[in-house]
């Protein structure tokens, strides 16, 4: 057992002891959490890292991309392909390297996606380019889609590491104060030198293994650092480089060893952006920008770069960080596209056109400003295709939508292209003419061609086509003129040796060939004029003529007749000085030959004026109408006898004396007429009066009727010199028109009354069929109730027929009752109703008889009686006799042939006996039948086959 004195002797050293450990503990915990603290800022610092690489690989990736699209150069999807795997790799590092951080997890998932979605986009800018689908690339680019996935991806990466730096401090701070606790017990465990001892022996072997992580977690980032593409420098506080990767090598061209030890901004030449990068660093500890910097080789480049300025636990500036990334390829790509853009402005605004997009997916038409100018919507928005169609004119409208769907169409006919003119119909009315033209790109999904977008240009050709109708109409100016006129055109070729000509032309000359010789023509030329016709040809052809020349000469054609006709000429010449030569000579032809006889006869009659003056002066006297010449001043020169008795006038003098007194009125007009209004004043004034009757006062007082035309007298100049009038005595024509008159009003009365005789008699003639018909129905009433009063069948059945005649002559009586024309009937349906009547009174399923009819005559009543007895003959006996089973067909047809009516009546029943003459018929019945059609004056046939068949013929 141990004694009191050894506990006490043992106190001191377990006390120590004790405390020792307490200290070693309470030191090992403090180690653990700094190793711990120091474990999260290196594995913090980690995820920076590869979040900064995974940017780095993004851009290079898009840069890539941006230089096979631009350049179609295959090199580009090498280094792009190897990006994308890189960018799956650091993605999968970063999702492990944050597994217990659910809102990081959370952000990498957005990250993710954008990512996915941005190399979908440039995927899909890849194939159309191996498509060779430009314009749909353009603009894919242009839309600004890929930018704005880029800038969001960029957001949410510097949010992510927004996060992480917060990580990283809070987690440095707790390292720190960890720190500190340790530092603080090792000082409370000195004065305990054994447990010291032992404790700084297990420190050392502790802290070593942990340098030993600390540099191989260095080591890491420092391959990283070296593997990234970007530039990533390292400066002390004075700017001279103490770290240079290989990234900052392949894009200056300086090695580690050249950079090493000097200034940064000696190298790359950034003296120009010194104070703006000093400033920001200064105020922020950071800057973010562009930088265009030269290479060791002295090419130019443009970088994007970050400054970040470094600190120390203490929060003192040690150290600038440069992180930059080459964007000169970017820069160009974004220039190229830029100049192309530009170019296809220009060219657009050169050509005047305007161009259209239309989405189809989205049923979306877009247009530019000048398309919008060009429709005369300058306030137009985005459209559907049918919205669209709306400013076509309704006459074009559906051509434009079947041009643009066949363009459209799936069926793989259809290259994509098309072009359409046509109407368009502004908001004022105005029409105007717009050409487009458009292009069709498809998309091909598992084997489905469909249209995904099309993009095409309008052009206003108002102005063409107005051009080319204002052609088309002097065209037909100029055709109709030569039609009319009847010109000849002519096209001699002297280096073919042929002459051209036209129909007109062919028919001057007297040939049929279209084309004959020079040669062909001198000699269809009269003998005398051929000299004359060749020095002309030749001058033509020297230029020695002028275009305005006329050439008279005579034709002999075939038929050995003579024609006189002239031309006119106009030489094309091709070449200059030596080498000048005729190659056309066009011109025009006109047959003369009237011309000449007139002026021939003209010549010939000059000699015999005065006695043609004479025969016309003997002819105006011996005329029936009277014939006033006036001057301009309206004053009378010339009158022939028949317009001074007209007048009363003894002379032309007094006539002439009161010319301006005359006394006159419009037939059936009081007012008289003024002196301006006279047919001579008239046509002082150039109007040319035709037939205007008047009533005048002769100079005697009695009163007359003349029919009064005058015309203006012009010279060879077409000056008015004078006028005309032509004056014929219509006294007693007008007095037998107004005697015709009084008795036409004579006659309108007569007829008035007689339309209302007609009318009463027409309504007395129905009231009279009215009581006809009644009249019959009571007699074939009294018929059936005579025959009820006796039990003889014979005597039954001969009433039964009378009363069925005189229900048949009844029946007529009553459609005449109903009819506007009383002059015809309509028969057809007077024989659908005796149909009815027999069937319905004498079989006990009227349905049993199959009956048609096929009538369309109206017969007056002399006519429509006997018929109307015959056929009712025809059905009794049918219904009766016919069919002995019950069952049958009957069909009546009544016509018009050749003029003649023509009724045919026909059964498939068992026919009449084949030993009966219709001319000595055995019935009463057929004796009506015969008696009838004689009344009719027609012919009565009957054969049988397959039934009986009667047909009756009559005028």
């Amino acid at each position: 057992m141990i004694g009191k004195a050894q506990l006490r002797r043992l106190a001191g050293p377990l006390a120590t002891l004790v405390l020792i450990v307490a200290s070693a503990d309470v030191l090992w915990n403090n180690f653990e959490r700094s190793k711990e603290a120091g474990a999260s800022v290196e594995h913090t610092y980690r995820v920076l890292v590869s979040c900064e690489r995974f940017l780095s690989i993004i851009r290079d990736t898009e840069s890539s991309m941006r230089g096979y699209v631009i350049t179609h150069n295959r090199n580009f999807l090498t280094p792009y392909n190897a990006d994308v795997e890189a960018q799956a790799r650091i993605m999968a590092d970063l999702e492990g390297l944050t597994r217990d951080n659910a809102a990081q997890q959370e952000r990498l998932q957005t990250i993710k996606a954008l990512t996915e979605r941005r190399l979908a986009v440039l995927a899909g800018a890849a194939k159309r380019v191996d498509q060779g689908r430009f314009e749909l690339v353009l603009g894919t680019t242009s839309s600004g889609r890929g930018v704005q996935l880029m800038s969001e991806l960029t957001s949410r990466l510097r949010e992510f590491e927004e996060n992480e730096h917060t990580l990283l401090a809070s987690r440095t701070r707790a390292a720190n104060e960890a720190v500190g606790r340790t530092r603080f017990m090792l000082l409370l465990t000195s004065g305990l030198l054994a447990l010291a001892l032992l404790l700084a022996g297990a420190m050392m072997e502790r802290d070593a293994r942990t340098k030993a992580m600390a540099y191989e977690a260095l080591q890491r980032q420092a391959d990283l650092i070296d593997f990234s593409h970007d530039a990533i420098v390292t400066l002390n506080p004075a700017g001279v480089i103490t770290g240079w990767n290989a990234g900052a090598t392949e894009i200056y061209g300086w090695s580690h060893g050249e950079a090493v030890g000097r200034s940064l901004r000696e190298i790359v030449k950034t003296n120009a952006f010194a104070a703006a990068i000093d400033e920001a660093l200064a105020k922020t500890g950071r800057w973010d920008g562009e930088l265009a910097q030269i290479s060791k080789d002295g090419q130019a480049r443009v970088v994007e770069s970050r400054y970040v300025r470094v600190h120390n636990r203490a929060g003192e500036t040690v150290g600038v960080l440069n992180i930059s990334r080459d964007a000169t390829q970017r820069t160009q790509a974004e220039e190229l596209l830029s100049q192309v853009a530009e170019q296809r402005r220009l060219a657009l605004d050169a050509a005047e056109l305007g161009s259209w997009d239309y989405n189809v997916e989205e049923d979306r038409v877009v247009w530019d400003e000048r398309c919008r100018e060009i429709m005369g919507l300058p306030g137009l928005g985005p459209a559907s295709f049918e919205q669209a169609l709306k400013v076509v004119h309704p006459d074009e409208r559906e051509t434009m939508r079947v041009s643009a769907l066949s363009a459209m169409s799936s069926s793989g006919l259809s290259d994509g292209r098309f072009s359409q003119e046509m109407r368009i119909v502004l908001r004022d009315g105005t029409v105007r003419w717009l050409a487009t033209f458009g292009r069709v790109y498809f998309q091909e999904t598992n084997g489905v061609r469909r249209p995904v977008r099309v993009i095409g240009v309008n052009s206003d050709i108002t102005k063409r086509k107005r051009v080319e109708d204002a052609l088309r109409e002097s065209e037909d100016r100029l055709r109709v003129a030569l039609e009319t006129g009847r010109i000849g055109i002519f096209n001699d070729l002297p280096l073919e040796e042929t002459v051209e000509l036209n129909e007109r032309a062919r028919e001057l000359v007297g040939v049929t060939e279209a084309k004959i010789t020079p040669r062909d023509c001198i000699a269809l030329v009269h003998p005398e004029d051929r000299e004359k016709l060749m020095a002309a040809r030749r001058g033509d052809l020297e230029g020695s003529n002028s275009d305005e020349e006329e050439l008279e000469y005579r034709l002999v054609p075939p038929d050995g007749s003579l024609r006189w006709v002239i031309i006119r000429r106009r030489v094309y010449f091709e070449g200059e000085g030596a080498a000048r030569r005729a190659v056309r000579v066009l011109g025009v032809m006109m047959d003369i030959t009237q011309q000449k006889r007139a002026e021939q006869e003209l010549a010939s009659a000059l000699c015999e004026s005065d006695q043609e003056r004479r025969r016309l002066a003997a002819l105006l006297e011996t005329m029936p109408a009277g014939i006033l010449l006036a001057d301009r001043s309206n004053r009378v020169l010339e009158g022939n006898a028949e317009a001074l008795r007209i007048w009363g006038a003894e002379s032309v003098e007094e006539l002439a004396a009161r010319g301006f007194d005359l006394q006159g009125s419009r037939a059936g007009s009081a007012e008289p007429l003024r002196v301006d209004e006279w047919p001579g004043a008239r046509a002082l004034r150039g109007e040319k009066v035709l037939g205007e009757i008047i009533d005048i006062q002769r100079f005697d007082g009695s009163r007359a009727t003349i029919f009064n035309s005058a015309s203006p007298v012009r010279d060879a100049n077409g000056h008015l010199q004078g006028a005309v009038s032509v004056m014929v005595d219509v006294t007693e024509q007008r007095q037998i028109e107004l005697a015709l008159r009084s008795s036409e009003e004579s006659l309108r009365l007569a007829h008035r009354d007689l339309e209302r005789l007609l009318e009463q008699k027409n309504v007395l003639f129905k009231e009279v069929q009215h009581r006809v018909k009644n009249n019959l129905q009571v007699v074939s009433s009294l018929l059936s109730l005579e025959a009820q009063r006796f039990e003889d069948r014979e005597f039954h059945k001969a009433m039964n027929e009378s009363r069925d005649r005189v229900r048949s002559m009844a029946l007529m009586h009553e459609q005449f009752c109903h009819l506007d024309d009383l002059a015809r009937i309509e028969f057809g349906d007077y024989v659908n109703e005796l149909a009815r009547y027999f069937f319905s009174s004498y079989m006990a399923e009227p349905s049993a008889i199959e009956f048609s009819s096929d009538v369309d005559v109206r017969l007056s009543m002399d006519d429509a009686i006997p018929c109307g007895l015959i056929l009712q003959e025809l059905l009794s006996n049918s219904v009766k006799h016919a069919f002995p089973r019950g069952t049958g067909q009957i069909r009546i047809d009544f016509h018009t042939v050749d003029g003649r009516f023509e009724m045919r009546y026909r059964d498939d029943g068992v026919g009449l006996p084949k030993k009966m003459d219709l001319k000595n018929p055995a019935t009463l019945g057929l004796q009506l039948v015969t008696d009838l059609a004689g009344q009719l004056q027609g012919d009565l046939r009957y054969e049988y086959r397959d039934g009986a068949h009667f047909t009756l013929t009559f005028a």
